[in-house]
C-alpha cells in the first residue's frame, strides 16, 4: 500500500494506493481511496464535508470519478480502479515513476444530487419511496437489528447461494429461506412444493450464471440490510450487474434503491455507460417502472447535454461512438433540438 497525507485549508486529506490483493478488489486489480477524516470545527458545527473527487493516471486512458458524498471519513474510492499492468506501463512510459493526478472539489451545498433538477429528484423519490440523499444516516439508524443479527449469525441458515468468482473459484453465500421468500416471488416460486430442485435440496446454483460471487453477495446484503454499500454506489458496472439480478428475481426494492443511485450517482463517466445500457432502443427493461420514469424525463440526456464537454472527455465516450453510434446520433438530434 502507497499512502500519501496533506493538509489543505485545515483540512486533512488521506490518499491510499492499495496495488494488489485488497480485500474488495478482483485479483491483479489496484485499488484507490481518499478519506477526509472529520475536522473538529465541522464536529462542533455539526456541519458535513460534501465532496467529491477524481483520479487519473499519467499517460493512460484510466481515470474515474466519486460520487458527490458527505462520508469521506470512511474513506471513499474504486476497488478495482486500473489493473496492476496499467500501473507498470504508466511508470515505464514516465521514466519510471507512477504519477496520479487526483482533483478533489468540495461543495458549499450539501446537496448530493448534481446538475440535475431538484423537483424532479424528489418527484422520483415520492414515486419511488426511496430516502432523500440527507436522510441515509436515519435510515441506518432506524435499520432492523433482528435481521443484522441473522446475517452476522449463519447458525440457523437453512440455505446455501452457490456461485463463482470473476475467476471462476466456486463459493457458497449462506442465508436464510424465510429471508429469500419474503423479498422475491421468484424465489417463493423456487420453494414451493411444485417439485423445483431448489426446494428439494436448498439450494440455489447460480455457478453458470452471468453474475459473480461479489454482485450476488451484495443482492444478499441487501435484503438484510435494504441498503447498498458504498463501494457499489461508486463503480457503475456493479451496479448496474447488481440492478439486472434484482430484475431478474424480481426483487422490486431493489430495482428501485438501484436505480436511485443510478441518478443520485451521476457523472460524466457514468451517463454514457447507462444511456448504453438503459436507453438503446434494444434495452430489455423497458417494462421497469423506474426505468420508464428515467426514459420519460430524460435524465440521462439532460445531463449528458448540460455536461457535454466534459462528458467528451471520458472513456465511456469513446466507447460509445465505436459501440452505439445510434446513441452519440440521438445526443445530437436531442441537441440541436433543445
Amino acid at each position: 500500500m502507497i499512502e500519501a497525507l496533506f493538509i489543505k485549508n485545515s483540512i486533512r486529506f488521506k490518499l491510499e494506493l492499495c496495488i494488489t490483493g485488497w480485500v474488495n478488489s478482483n485479483r491483479g486489480y489496484a485499488a484507490f481511496y481518499l478519506t477526509i477524516p472529520h475536522h473538529p470545527a465541522q464536529d462542533r458545527m455539526g456541519q458535513r464535508l460534501v465532496a467529491r473527487f477524481c483520479v487519473s493516471i499519467k499517460d493512460s486512458d484510466k481515470n474515474k470519478t466519486s460520487s458527490i458524498r458527505d462520508d469521506f471519513h470512511l474513506g471513499v474510492g474504486f476497488p478495482n480502479l486500473c489493473s496492476e499492468a496499467v500501473l507498470r506501463e504508466s511508470a515505464r512510459r514516465n521514466g519510471g515513476e507512477l504519477v496520479l493526478g487526483v482533483k478533489i472539489e468540495i461543495f458549499k451545498t450539501e446537496s448530493r444530487v448534481n446538475q440535475l433538477d431538484q423537483q424532479l429528484y424528489n418527484k422520483y423519490a415520492k414515486h419511488f419511496g426511496v430516502e432523500p440523499a440527507d436522510q441515509s444516516l436515519s435510515r441506518r439508524s432506524m435499520q432492523n437489528h433482528v435481521l443484522s443479527a441473522m446475517f452476522r449469525d449463519k447458525t440457523f441458515c437453512d440455505v446455501a447461494i452457490h456461485c463463482r468468482t470473476a475467476g471462476g473459484e466456486q463459493r457458497s453465500i449462506d442465508v436464510h429461506k424465510c429471508v429469500l421468500l419474503h423479498s422475491s416471488v421468484v424465489f417463493q416460486r423456487m420453494f414451493s412444493k411444485n417439485g423445483f430442485v431448489e426446494g428439494q435440496d436448498n439450494v440455489v446454483d447460480l455457478e453458470q450464471s452471468l453474475w459473480s460471487h461479489p454482485i450476488i453477495e451484495q443482492l444478499v446484503h441487501f435484503l438484510y440490510f435494504a441498503q447498498i454499500e458504498p463501494v457499489f454506489c461508486d463503480d457503475v458496472e456493479r451496479l448496474y450487474q447488481l440492478f439486472c439480478i434484482a430484475e431478474y428475481f424480481a426483487i422490486d426494492c431493489l430495482v428501485t434503491e438501484c436505480c436511485h443511485q443510478f441518478i443520485l450517482t451521476l457523472s460524466p463517466e457514468t451517463v454514457c455507460y447507462l444511456l448504453l445500457k438503459l436507453e438503446d432502443d434494444g434495452s430489455q427493461f423497458g417494462h421497469v417502472a423506474e426505468i420508464q420514469f428515467i426514459r420519460k424525463h430524460e435524465i440521462l440526456w439532460q445531463y449528458a447535454i448540460n455536461n457535454i464537454l466534459r462528458v467528451k472527455k471520458t472513456a465511456s465516450y469513446q466507447q460509445m461512438l465505436y459501440a452505439a453510434p445510434q446513441i452519440l446520433n440521438s445526443l445530437i438530434d436531442k441537441m440541436t433540438s433543445n
